[in-house]
């Protein structure tokens, strides 16, 4: 039986174009707000006006920079919010770390009561407890100037218990796509849960982390309600800093601008630092088993050997959970995923795979690493495999 190449419809082209078309004109939409405030902020105070917005200056101006970065409430304003955001979101990735492998690989009575418990969290609102919250605040001597960081140290705990549900979400739907014949094996060998944590569950998950860490920070840093209750006057994070200098009439819009961008520049140098891990730890959870990406680390121990070549010359690895296969390419991290290597990193280090080829005998893959001993197995050259 010989199969037929698919008909094209004589319309695809022009269906193709029109969602293009549509493409582009969403994303003029979401520019054109960026583009009037970065055109504002770089024109002088004399260039600002209504009928020259889109108007782009030339030659470009820096004087509203300086000038908000020299005002105080702005100065204290940014470092109070990195004294705020930054721990709040470590503390809040670990714990959620905790909480969802315990939950995912570590079954007991009555964790799905325990999670449903920490996800209805995510559902209240911030103006429901702000009272109750404050008044707890205040009595154990951690709001505002009774507190000697001015309520930060409040502040922060705040936003990590509200931190807490989502990122356990994240973690638990990341760890349950790892297949538990990855921590079965490491009890075997006499791993304990902090130790399996420590050493296979953490370094599985830094898609996880920058999911858990872009969402934290950007939510911790533009937080306003909190941090007007909260905190002392010294201890104002930036978004209130932008708030009074928005309400002021007299301050120019171009300095406005200026102070939106400044406050927004450290979210935005969190998501291109962690942007590339942000949507794969968004999906994990969404698909079976554990996809290994370059750069992320693969312990399947216990795996079965290849079976066949995927394309782009990637090498694919068959869980003995049936159905569940695992990409791994060039770039790949391997702690000994083949069944008959070792169990263990050799020479204590991961191997990153330099190159995976297919040889031309049916049946055997070429597996080669950059650096140290250049196969998993300690021998040297590169290390082909049977299956």
């Amino acid at each position: 039986m010989t199969s037929r190449p698919a008909i094209q419809s004589p319309w695809a082209p022009y269906i193709r174009g029109l969602k293009y078309l549509l493409l582009f004109i969403f994303v003029l939409l979401f520019l054109m707000p960026v583009y009037a405030v970065v055109a504002t902020a770089l024109k002088t105070s004399a260039e600002v006006s209504v009928p020259g917005m889109w108007e782009f200056p030339w030659p470009l101006s820096l004087d509203s920079f300086t000038t908000v970065l020299d005002k105080p409430e702005i100065q204290r304003g940014l470092i109070n919010s990195l004294l705020l955001a930054v721990p709040a979101s470590i503390l809040s990735a670990i714990l959620g770390a905790a909480n969802g492998f315990v939950l995912s690989k570590w079954r007991f009575k009555g964790a799905d009561l325990v999670f449903s418990i920490l996800l209805f969290g995510m559902f209240i609102p911030y103006q429901a407890v702000l009272i109750p919250m404050t008044q707890f605040m205040t009595q154990i001597g951690l709001r505002g100037g009774s507190e000697p960081t001015g309520g930060l140290l409040g502040l922060i705990l705040v936003h990590v218990v509200y931190g807490i549900p989502i990122t356990t979400l994240i973690f638990r739907s990341y760890y349950a796509g790892i297949p538990d014949t990855v921590f079965d094996s490491a009890q075997v060998d006499g791993a304990g849960m902090l130790r399996a944590f420590w050493h296979i569950a953490l370094p599985l998950a830094p898609p996880a982390f920058a999911v858990t860490v872009i969402w934290q920070f950007t939510a911790v840093w533009n937080d306003f309600i909190f941090g007007v209750v909260m905190t002392s006057t010294t201890a104002w994070p930036i978004t209130i800093g932008l708030n009074n200098i928005a309400a002021v009439q007299t301050i120019p819009f171009d300095q406005v601008m200026a102070s939106a961008l400044i406050a927004s520049l450290p979210t935005l140098l969190v998501y291109i630092l962690l942007g590339r891990y942000f949507m794969r730890g968004l999906l994990a959870g969404s698909l079976k088993g554990l996809r290994a990406c370059p750069g992320t680390y693969l312990a399947a121990l216990q795996a079965s050997l290849p079976t066949k070549p995927v394309g782009g010359g990637s090498l694919r690895l068959a869980m003995h959970a049936p159905g569940r296969a695992h990409p791994a390419r060039p770039g790949t991290c391997l702690a000994a995923p083949l069944a008959g290597l070792p169990t263990k990193p050799v020479g204590g280090a991961w191997r990153r795979v330099h190159r995976v080829g297919w040889a031309r005998t049916p049946g055997v893959a070429n597996l080669e690493t950059r650096h140290g001993p250049a196969n998993l197995n300690g021998r040297a050259g590169p290390e082909s495999l049977q299956y």
